[in-house]
């Protein structure tokens, strides 16, 4: 399977799925024109990667998220990408996610803490302080 690498501009973060390492990275803030355009091939790369035995449910996959500021459209996303994160681990793959936030952005924290409480499934996240 290809890898998904898209390069940071000024309204998108660095995205860095590796299906070889099985390290997949997104990082910077996230405003772009289109979040929709933007987010369905990280989920679908993820879907994908998943559901056609690229990984079997003992190997580790680590997502981890370094994004600090975000518009409301990515937010909606977000909340689409969890649901497909805890889909995952709902299926019992190993899928671990981290995301890095700044310790003194208590905002930031409330809504990472939100996206978990409503997607569909129970979603593990570990909060990361930097």
């Amino acid at each position: 399977m290809e890898d998904l690498i898209l390069s940071k501009s000024n309204l998108t973060p660095f995205v860095s799925f590796n299906s070889q390492t099985k390290i997949l990275e997104l990082e910077g803030g996230c405003i772009p024109e289109n979040a929709h355009a933007f987010f369905v091939p990280i989920i679908r790369w993820i879907g994908d990667f998943f559901g056609n035995n690229m990984v079997s449910k003992e190997e580790l996959v680590q997502l981890t998220i370094t994004c600090d500021y975000y518009n409301s459209s990515s937010a909606k996303m977000l909340v689409y990408l969890f649901d497909k994160v805890a889909e995952i681990q709902k299926d019992g793959f190993n899928f671990k996610v981290n995301w890095i936030y700044k310790i003194d952005d208590p905002d930031l924290l409330d809504s990472i803490e939100d996206y978990v409480s409503i997607t569909n499934a129970v979603i593990e996240v570990k909060l990361i302080e930097d």
